[in-house]
């Protein structure tokens, strides 16, 4: 429902509907440094239309981040001297229209339009090791966005549907600081079509099942590169990708809530990771497929009174996961092959009150990464210990190319586990 590559999930921020005939805000905010100077200012008006069952909104947001100010504890450099970050500005744009009509018994359909336009500096490198110095402007992040959704309502159940459809423009140029003048040096664009389908069916008062589906293409449509180096390995392709979804949701009574769910989310690979040479040391890999996530969660929701608690217990599978590996043509170059499979699983709390105007949320999160399960392809090698891994690698000189990749394989696959408390 929310476009591709949606894999980690979104957060789904919904306007509110007019209610009245006319009606509307104006807000603004300012961000003050430590130092109480202005760092970032953000103002918006919104004005919406309610006549009969139709419905419209229009808003409009304007921001801009003169700096942001460095941790006291920061240690200044020669790229970076302490206080204001430097090349911190930002500016950014945005206009957005809703529109929508909604039936008698509550079936909608809706037309979304937003267009943003920034412009963003990127700050320096402060430690060389780590980062080479550039000097890049991104005087053009524009994104445009077009989608239309729809809700029937039946009697024991609703459907929606909805299609989006993103176009995706990268262009790079050179800029000369002596003459001010700006020259193309690469072009590349895709575009991705998304139609998705979702059910929700009350089989019971206590029982209810949902399902979904949706189907995903990614074109590419033009690329033009002044860099010659492995030119020939860049081709235009299409991808698309079938992501399905089911939940079962038990509610035993008024107060208290379990729900199970299963669902197939699909990564399809962006421009940067089919095509970027990452400054010569790696090659691109247009065949590249699409890193496939199964999501497995067991939730539980009580409420009483004012708290409501609720636990998550949650399993992830990641196939096909993109990494960066040494070339088997050249092993001095790297290059992004499907070769990573790992597990994610972990438990969440989280606990609620909510009285009037007050709302306390605290949660605690427990994340397990297990060790991944790398496989190497080209050499047919199943690898499943790390020792084991680099052992075999060392001892056989017909692997010497693998041993950069050995290295990134060693750091995956220590356990991770990360602990997390929250309250707001």
């Amino acid at each position: 429902m929310y476009g591709g590559n949606t894999m980690g999930g979104v957060i789904n921020i919904v306007s509110k509907k007019p209610t009245k005939e006319l009606e509307g805000n104006i807000k603004g905010g300012i961000v003050l440094d430590s130092s109480g100077a202005m760092a970032r200012h953000v103002e918006s008006i919104n004005v919406g239309t309610k006549q009969d069952n139709f419905y419209a909104q229009l808003g409009a947001v304007y921001s801009k981040q003169d700096h942001f100010k460095l941790s006291n504890d920061y240690d200044a450099n020669m790229n970076q001297p302490d206080g204001d970050r430097l090349r911190s500005e930002a500016q950014d744009k945005k206009i957005s229209l809703n529109a929508g009509y909604v039936a008698n018994d509550n079936s909608e359909i809706a037309v979304s339009y937003a267009n943003q336009k920034a412009v963003k500096q990127q700050p320096p490198a402060t430690d060389l090791n780590y980062s080479q110095l550039k000097y890049w402007d991104w005087p053009i992040w524009d994104k445009e966005t077009l989608s239309v959704t729809g809700q029937k309502n039946f009697e024991n159940s609703y459907l929606k549907a909805a299609a989006n459809y993103k176009k995706n423009v990268h262009e790079g140029y050179d800029l000369n600081k002596v003459t001010d003048t700006k020259t193309l040096t690469e072009t590349y664009e895709d575009h991705t079509t998304t139609l998705g389908i979702e059910d929700s069916y009350k089989i019971t008062s206590q029982w209810e099942l949902l399902g979904g589906v949706s189907y995903d293409t990614r074109t590419a449509d033009k690329i033009f590169d002044t860099n010659t180096a492995n030119l020939n390995m860049l081709a235009l392709e299409t991808q698309s990708s079938l992501s399905p979804q089911a939940a079962l949701i038990y509610s035993p009574d008024e107060s208290s809530k379990v729900r199970e769910s299963v669902s197939r989310k699909t990564y399809m690979p962006s421009m940067k990771d089919r095509y970027s040479r990452k400054f010569g040391t790696s090659v691109p890999n247009v065949d590249l497929k699409n890193e496939l996530l199964t999501h497995y969660e067991l939730s539980y929701q009580k409420k009483i009174n004012a708290f409501v608690s609720r636990t998550n217990l949650f399993y992830t599978k990641v196939d096909d996961a993109i990494q960066a590996v040494s070339w088997d043509q050249n092993a001095s170059l790297l290059q992004n092959k499907n070769v990573g499979t790992f597990d994610h699983k972990g438990i969440e709390f989280e606990l609620s009150y909510k009285h009037e105007g007050l709302k306390v949320v605290c949660t605690l999160l427990t994340i397990e990464i297990d060790e991944a399960l790398i496989y190497l392809k080209q050499k047919n090698i199943s690898v499943e210990n790390k020792e084991d891994s680099l052992q075999k690698i060392s001892e056989d000189n017909s692997y010497d190319s693998l041993k950069i990749f050995a290295m990134v394989v060693e750091n995956h696959m220590k356990k991770l586990k990360q602990q997390e408390i929250e309250c707001f």
